[in-house]
């Protein structure tokens, strides 16, 4: 399960990390790419302008056969121009979000202008085109019906202003024309009726060259007084302060990530004490449970031990007899039952051994219970002396002892064993400086696990116990064989 304080700690750190992603972004030199991006297209925007003023000015004095040389120039133009407005990041400044405006306008100014120059100048280019040519006709009119030279005269004059006029717009050849045209107005009645409808036609067309010139030389002057250079040229310096604005920025976010880097240093510093710190602790605290575990170790050892020893003598206490060591009959019983279990499996005879010491209660009446509790411990020690090491010796109670033999093969191996216990335990003559005699009743029973049906533990020691009783009714200090005693017919040895 989380710990509570994990998702603020978490939500700080993710708090720390966006500051920093922020403030690197903000540092990061994206603005010469921009200028390095605009500034060459500023400047080819500005070459395309004059040289579409060039076409316009070209245009007008009749250089130029149709208007291709005034739309040519306009999708470079409207390109560059949106070019411009892409790599400018409007968000850089209101100065330069107005110059781009201001700059956009001026050239849509300019293309409008543009469309009514072609309109206006296709009249007069027409007329311009017409009027030499009506001119050499009308004279030819003239030398056919030979009309007067003064006419002819005043004609070759208009058609000279009208080509200078178209040259150079001044104010006299203007004046002239106008003056020139008035009179041809005024003489149009004396003219032959043969040429008026030619001399109305030189009318006409003087009429609109000179009305079209003055429409269009207004025209031009707008379009020439467009300020797109100077929209352009404002453009660049805006484009410039800005980029200062924005440099001037990314100096100051970078002293902002700087003293940012700061507070992450020092706060790094101190979540780094604090961990040594909390290391320290927890090697304190480890070293101490380390101790206080090796104390436990230590304790739940010796009280393991303790326990050990405790339920070993418990074990002792429940299958030893205190006083001899011997086992007690509980345990005989159960070695017994094993030793039924060996024997059935193998074909052994099993035989039992219960002694009953004679006279002893004469020793503690006589010494005294403690020297009675010594005579049963040399009893004890005297038998172990006398018994094989697969023989089992058991004390039941008071002063009857039991003696388990295993592999038995005739009744003389255990007749022999009762001789040598009654011979043993009539040795014994003194007991801590008290003069005793001792001597025994033994019964013996046995049972072979060839049998169809072995006898039970509690059965064979109560067939022992009534041949011991049948010893000591024969006079004491000698041993009987049980009748239900089962042995091999033809050995003679123990096995």
């Amino acid at each position: 399960m989380k710990s509570p304080r994990s998702a603020p700690l978490w939500l700080g750190f993710a708090a720390l990390l966006a500051i920093s992603g922020y403030l690197y972004y903000q540092t990061q030199a994206i603005d010469t790419e921009m200028q390095n991006e605009v500034v060459p297209a500023l400047r080819e925007l500005k070459q395309l302008d004059a040289e579409w003023n060039t076409n316009i000015l070209q245009s007008r004095v009749g250089l130029h056969s149709n208007y291709d040389p005034l739309t040519t120039p306009l999708p470079a133009v409207r390109q560059l121009r949106e070019r411009l407005v892409r790599g400018i990041r409007m968000g850089q400044g209101s100065s330069l979000k107005e110059a781009v405006h201001a700059m956009e306008q001026a050239f849509a100014d300019k293309e409008d202008l543009v469309e009514q120059f072609k309109s206006q100048n296709a009249l007069l280019q027409n007329s311009l085109r017409y009027f030499p040519t009506a001119v050499e006709e009308f004279k030819a009119l003239v030398r056919q019906h030979r009309g007067s030279g003064r006419l002819q005269a005043d004609i070759d004059r208009l058609l000279t202003d009208i080509l200078l006029y178209n040259l150079m717009p001044e104010k006299d050849p203007g004046e002239r024309i106008s003056a020139a045209i008035a009179r041809l107005d005024g003489g149009h009645a004396s003219v032959p009726e043969a040429l008026q409808e030619q001399h109305a036609l030189l009318r006409r067309h003087a009429h609109i060259i000179l009305r079209q010139r003055a429409v269009e030389d207004a025209l031009i002057a707008r379009i020439t007084g467009t300020p797109t250079a100077g929209r352009i040229d404002t453009l660049n310096i805006a484009l410039d302060d800005a980029f200062q604005e924005m440099l001037h920025e990314k100096q100051l976010y970078r002293l902002y990530l700087f003293v940012y880097s700061g507070f992450l240093l020092a706060l790094l510093t101190y979540a780094a004490w604090r961990l040594m710190h909390s290391y320290k602790v927890i090697a304190r605290v480890n070293r101490s449970l380390q101790a206080a575990n090796e104390t436990l170790e230590l304790r739940v050892a010796e009280r393991t031990a303790e326990l050990d020893r405790k339920s070993a003598l418990l074990e002792e206490l429940a299958t030893h007899d205190t006083l001899t060591g011997l086992i007690n009959r509980r345990h005989l019983l159960s070695q017994i039952e094993q030793a039924m279990v060996r024997a059935e499996r193998r074909g052994w005879i099993v035989a039992l051994m219960f002694i009953d010491l004679d006279g002893f209660k004469a020793i503690n009446d006589t010494y005294g219970h403690a020297t009675g509790d010594r005579a049963l411990q040399e009893v004890a020690l005297r038998l172990r002396q006398r018994v094989r090491k697969e023989d089992v010796i058991a004390r039941l109670g008071g002063d009857e002892f039991v003696i388990l033999m295993n592999e038995v093969g005739v009744p003389a191996g255990a007749a022999r064993l009762a001789e040598a216990v009654l011979e043993e335990l009539h040795a014994i003559s003194d007991i801590d400086g008290q003069a005793i005699r001792l001597s025994a009743s033994i019964g013996i029973a046995s049972a072979s696990g060839a049998a169809t049906t072995l006898p039970s533990a509690q059965t064979l020691l109560g067939q022992a116990d009534q041949a011991m009783y049948r010893a000591k009714q024969q006079g004491k200090g000698c041993y009987c064989f049980s009748d239900e005693c089962v042995w091999p017919a033809e050995t003679d040895s123990i096995g």
